[in-house]
């Protein structure tokens, strides 16, 4: 019975997106070219807005752990008073520089970026008005917000090491999320420097 259940909802998972796109086909003109390119385009006009959604939520995140913050110092105050040997002020530590991280989240990866790459500012690539280069342009502009999205996951992730839900290689991999999300927001600067490497340009 246990296995029926998961069966029917492995079912709905994989079936309901398939009955939404029932009949999008036949809505396409006669004659219509459906241009891969032209949809990855299209998609990556979209990126700055969900840039500003990001990083609106990355402040308003960043306001509530540093709230969290002070509140945790608050009960390590009263637990100070009251001589309890639970203190724990790390977390209360943790959780204010991580939300002050993401408040001031333009400022941190470009500390990052000049960390890594001597400048603070992602290269851009220029485009030569061609339709490869725009569609280049494009997946760009989509690698350097899924840099963003993974900077601030890595950010969130090292907010859980000073709390009880910290596990072993919360701290590695959040590292490894800020480091990769950094090398993703300059995707072009990171290209540069593989070909230089590889070729000894």
């Amino acid at each position: 019975m246990r296995f029926d259940g998961r069966l029917r909802r492995l079912y709905s998972v994989v079936y309901f997106p398939l009955f939404l796109l029932n009949g999008c086909g036949n809505n396409i003109p006669d004659g219509a070219d459906v241009n891969i390119q032209q949809m990855i385009i299209n998609i990556a006009k979209t990126m700055p807005s969900l840039l500003a959604m990001f990083s609106a939520g990355a402040y308003v995140i960043g306001f509530g752990l540093m709230f969290k913050g002070v509140y945790k110092l608050k009960e390590y105050g009263e637990m100070r008073t009251a001589m309890s040997s639970h203190t724990n002020l790390w977390g209360a530590i943790i959780t204010l520089v991580t939300g002050s991280l993401l408040v001031y989240f333009i400022s941190a990866y470009e500390i990052g970026l000049q960390t890594l790459f001597g400048y603070s500012s992602p290269l851009a690539y220029s485009s030569g008005g061609s339709v490869n280069d725009e569609l280049v342009s494009a997946v760009v502009l989509i690698t350097q917000v899924i840099g963003v999205i993974a900077f601030i996951r890595g950010i969130l992730l090292l907010n859980n090491v000073g709390g009880h839900s910290g596990q072993p290689g919360t701290i590695g991999k959040g590292l490894t999320f800020i480091i990769g999300g950094l090398l993703a927001i300059n995707i072009y600067g990171t290209w540069v420097v593989i070909v230089n490497t590889l070729t000894g340009a």
